[in-house]
């Protein structure tokens, strides 16, 4: 059966994709079928930690800003340089003691434990 939900969707709406799975082979097969232009599949292993680092790493960008030019051209810069932990403790905490029902972003679970290897077949 296949999976409802799938990376064709949001990448049909505009959406930048980053897939991570070990099947390197569906994959690969993916960002072809998509386009790589907007599309970049990273090999993981999800119980691995330097592979899920990797994952991430590969899907943001460098956080840095050059000053410098802004000096240059006369603006003035203000934002926030960086999100800290604390942004996201108490919408964490509040999910983690269940008092917001995240059940409707939740689309599938896979892995052995569930009889699904990695994601890549239900997309």
């Amino acid at each position: 059966m296949e999976h409802p939900v799938s990376a064709r969707l949001p990448h049909a709406e505009g959406a930048n994709l980053v897939i991570g799975d070990l099947d390197a082979a569906a994959g690969n097969a993916l960002v072809a079928e998509l386009g790589a232009e907007r599309t970049r599949f990273i090999v993981t292993d999800v119980s691995d930690f330097g592979s899920m680092k990797a994952l991430i790493d590969g899907a943001v960008e460098s956080d840095t800003i050059e000053p410098s030019l802004a000096i240059n051209k006369l603006l003035s810069l203000r934002f926030v340089l960086r999100y800290g932990p604390g942004e996201f403790a108490v919408p964490l905490h509040a999910i983690a003691e269940g008092h917001c029902d995240v059940s409707p972003l939740i689309s599938g679970t896979v892995g052995p434990a569930h009889g699904r290897p990695g994601v890549l077949p239900f997309l």
